[in-house]
């Protein structure tokens, strides 16, 4: 098989002693933090063991969640992709596309069903207190 990195297989982090990780993590901003945990082992066991850090790293795995999932349900950040030739031929060649953003509905079906008129209660006149 070959090596990809054979130069990181040299790397080796210095030998710090746990405190002084943590000092150092506690430095780091919520992205920094969560990268650098998903990097090394060391470093999630670290982050993992200091209440602080696992606490930073929990909201930052939950505003990570957050921010997916409202990229993935807004209709607003979805994007299309329109070929000029057909769907057939697109993976023979190289070809131009065009990639725009539009507004488009999570579910069809509630957008035609929304555009149907639809009976709409009426309301009991309001009673006046003597």
């Amino acid at each position: 098989m070959f090596r990809i990195l054979p130069i990181a297989e040299v790397f080796i982090l210095p030998f710090l002693p746990v405190e002084l990780w943590s000092t150092i993590l506690r430095l780091l901003d919520l992205k920094s933090l969560l990268a650098a945990a998903r990097t090394d082992r060391t470093w999630m066991a670290v982050c993992q063991g200091d209440p602080v850090l696992k606490k930073r790293l929990r909201r930052a795995v939950h505003e990570e969640e957050q921010e997916m999932q409202k990229f993935m349900l807004d209709p607003g950040l979805s994007t299309r992709v329109v070929r000029q030739v057909p769907a057939s031929k697109s993976y023979a060649a190289n070809l131009r596309k065009i990639v725009t953003s539009c507004p488009k509905p999570i579910r069809q079906d509630f957008v035609q069903e929304s555009n149907k008129s639809v009976p709409t209660k009426r309301k009991a006149p309001k009673r006046k207190l003597k």
